[in-house]
C-alpha cells in the first residue's frame, strides 16, 4: 500500500512460480509498478508467491542490491524502505528489481524482474525570491511604472505540477490602480492618488496580495504581500472662486470691520490647507487693511476717508501649506488674488448740503475741463457761498 495526500493506494504485484521437474520463471502479473513519491516506509508494492504450491515455504531475495526497497525473505512482500523524493537528484526515477525465489531446500530457484516507476506528486508549492515587498513611491509616478517583477519557481519535477501562474488579489479601492501581467506588477490604468480621504484612512498605503499557484491537483499556492507607501507631492496650486474680488466699506468704519472674504481651495491633501497674506497695495502706517491668514477675511486696520481715497486695490497671495513630502517652502505653490475695495460715505454725510454742493462743484469743474456745458446750471452761479 502507498500513502499520498491522505489517500491509501494499494499496489499488488504477483509472481507465479510453476514447479514441475524444474522451477519455472516467475510470471509478472502487474508490470510496471507506479510508486508515488514520499510513500511511507513499509508501503507494500507487491508480493511474490507460488500459486501452485501455496502454503509451502519458499525463500525470496533481491539479486541486485538496493537500499530503496525491502523484500520479506519468507513471504515475498516487497515494500518501500524509506520515503523517496522525486525532486532529489540522487534518487532514481525508476528501478528494475531482480527477485530470486528458492524452494524450501534451496535446490531449485527461478528469477523474475519487475520495474518500479517513481511518480511525481504535487508536494511543492511555488517559492519566490521574496515573500514581502515594501516600496515607497511618490504619487506622481507615471502610469505603467513597474513595481515588482516576481521571480518564482516550483521544485516539482514534472508538468503541470511545476507550472506557475500569478493572480492579483484586488480590492475595490485598488482595482483600477494596478495591473498584473504574468509576473510583473505595474501601476495603471489609473495613477496613484495621495489626495483621497479614503486613502487617508488606509494610512496612505496599499497592501496588495499576489497568489502564485502551480497547476497540480490539488493546486498549491504561495501568497506574496506587497506594501506600497505613497508619498505626497504638491501638485495643485490654490484656486479661487473668482478671478478678482470687489468689496465695499463705509468710511470712518471702526477698526476690525469686516470688508470682505476671499475664498480659495486646494486639491492637495490635507485639503484647503492654505494661508492668505496681503502682498501689495496696502500702504500707510499702519496699513488700512489686514487679512486673517487662515480664513481669508479682510478687515479694517486703520480708518478710511472717502474724500481722501475712494478706492483701494490690494494684492493677496494664497499659499498652500504642508502639502508635500519635502518641507516648505521647497515645493510650495501659491496664487495671487486682486482685490478692489470701494470706500462709501454714509447716507447722513453724503446727503449733507455741503457734501452735495461739493460734489456738484467737482462735476462742474470736470465739465469745464472737458469743455462740456452742464445743463440747467451756469458757471456764474458758483462761488464760495454755494459751498456751505
Amino acid at each position: 500500500m502507498a500513502q499520498s495526500d491522505g489517500f491509501v493506494l494499494v499496489y499488488h504485484l504477483s509472481y507465479a512460480l510453476v514447479f514441475s521437474n524444474i522451477v519455472a520463471d516467475i510470471q509478472i502479473l502487474i508490470n510496471p509498478v507506479n510508486l508515488p513519491e514520499n510513500s511511507l516506509p513499509g508501503t507494500e508494492l507487491s508480493r511474490a508467491y507460488d500459486k501452485d504450491v501455496a502454503g509451502k515455504p519458499n525463500a525470496y531475495r533481491f539479486l541486485n542490491k538496493t537500499k530503496d526497497f525491502v523484500i520479506d525473505e519468507n513471504f515475498g512482500d516487497v515494500t518501500v524502505a524509506y520515503p523517496l523524493d522525486y525532486e532529489d537528484v540522487t534518487t532514481p526515477k525508476s528501478w528494475v528489481l531482480y527477485v530470486r525465489v528458492y524452494d524450501n531446500e534451496r535446490t531449485h530457484s527461478t528469477t523474475g524482474t519487475f520495474t518500479v516507476i517513481l511518480q511525481d506528486v504535487n508536494d511543492n508549492p511555488p517559492r519566490c525570491s521574496q515573500d514581502i515587498y515594501v516600496i515607497e513611491l511618490p504619487e506622481n509616478i507615471p502610469v505603467d511604472t513597474s513595481l515588482v517583477s516576481l521571480t518564482c519557481t516550483d521544485l516539482d519535477g514534472t508538468i503541470p505540477n511545476n507550472n506557475v501562474t500569478y493572480h492579483l488579489i484586488k480590492d475595490t479601492f485598488s482595482n483600477k490602480t494596478f495591473t498584473l501581467t504574468k509576473n510583473e506588477l505595474k501601476i495603471g490604468p489609473m495613477h496613484l492618488d495621495y489626495d483621497n480621504s479614503v486613502f487617508s484612512e488606509m494610512d496612505f498605503k496599499y497592501t496588495l496580495f499576489i497568489r502564485v499557484s502551480d497547476e497540480g491537483i490539488p493546486a498549491l499556492s504561495t501568497i506574496i504581500r506587497i506594501i506600497l507607501r505613497v508619498s505626497r507631492i504638491n501638485e495643485h496650486s490654490p484656486i479661487g472662486t473668482m478671478m478678482a474680488f470687489t468689496f465695499s466699506v463705509f468710511e470712518n468704519s471702526p477698526i476690525d470691520t469686516l470688508v470682505g472674504k476671499i475664498t480659495y481651495t486646494d486639491g492637495d491633501w490635507p485639503f484647503n490647507n492654505i494661508q492668505y497674506a496681503i502682498v501689495g497695495g496696502n500702504f500707510g502706517i499702519p496699513p488700512k487693511f489686514y487679512i486673517e491668514s487662515d480664513s481669508g477675511m479682510i478687515k479694517l486696520l486703520n480708518s478710511v476717508d472717502r474724500e481722501t481715497v475712494s478706492q483701494y486695490k490690494i494684492a493677496v497671495r494664497i499659499t498652500d501649506v504642508a502639502n508635500d513630502a519635502l518641507p516648505d517652502p521647497i515645493r510650495q505653490r501659491s496664487s495671487t488674488a486682486q482685490v478692489t475695495i470701494h470706500v462709501l460715505c454714509h447716507f447722513a454725510v453724503c446727503q449733507h448740503p455741503y457734501h452735495l454742493a461739493l460734489e456738484r462743484r467737482v462735476r462742474h469743474l470736470t465739465a469745464l475741463a472737458m469743455e462740456t456745458k452742464i445743463p440747467h446750471e451756469s458757471s456764474e452761479h458758483w462761488d464760495n457761498n454755494n459751498i456751505g
